[in-house]
């Protein structure tokens, strides 16, 4: 049987997806065994069918019980796009888990969406472990890193004051840093970072219909 599981991405990288503009994602590994040697197991695996975890909010409930309205909060769609109410039937697990939160109507990341929520599903098609800083251009590009004004984006700087970079290469490494260990790493996590290589699943996917049931 075909393994249902949740992915979680960020607002712009769960438009990308949308859009087929991103096909990878790299996880850290973060076991790994004298001499180098993955001692973990990837959570995924090819033929998985997993669901995009994005941003979103509920701003009210309608009746009958478990039916909830709220959007998609991500500043990569039109207004209308974001403001449009989603109507939702939530199960009776998920319904039990947002009455319980303290504050059910707040905005919340993605690793926090229900299944039911979910609108985007891909299939896993291939996966195997690599060093990070061993990334191609051409992998770099299907991890979704973009141009801003003609140039290859640096994620660690600041909107007000944007740097570039030379290639999607060296987009990709600052998406990491980013991501992992910030502008200013500390002692512990220096490790993570892309100069440093630490090894990562690279999970290529494609895009699916959602499931019926």
């Amino acid at each position: 049987m075909t393994k249902q599981l949740p992915i979680a991405f960020t607002a712009e990288n769960a438009f990308k997806v949308q859009q087929d503009l991103k096909t990878q994602s790299r996880r850290l590994i973060t076991e790994m065994g004298i001499a180098g040697v993955i001692t973990a197991h990837a959570r995924y695996q090819v033929g998985d069918h997993l669901w995009i975890q994005e941003p979103y909010i509920i701003y009210d409930t309608v009746s009958p019980a478990n039916v909830v309205v709220g959007y998609y909060s991500t500043a990569y769609y039109s207004g209308a796009e974001r403001e449009r109410a989603k109507v939702v039937a939530l199960s009776p697990a998920e319904w039990a888990k947002f009455k319980a939160r303290k504050y059910p109507h707040r905005k919340s990341p993605g690793r926090f969406m229900y299944k039911s929520l979910a609108r985007t599903w891909v299939e896993v098609t291939d996966i195997r472990a690599e060093r990070v800083n061993q990334i191609s251009d051409a992998d770099a590009l299907a991890e979704g890193v973009s141009k801003r004004k003609g140039q290859w984006r640096d994620y660690l700087s600041k909107d007000d004051f944007p740097h570039h970079c030379m290639s999607a290469n060296d987009s990709f490494a600052t998406l990491w840093d980013s991501i992992h260990v910030g502008r200013k790493p500390k002692p512990a996590d220096e490790w993570k970072q892309f100069i440093n290589g630490p090894y990562a699943w690279v999970y290529t996917f494609k895009q699916i219909d959602p499931p019926t049931t």
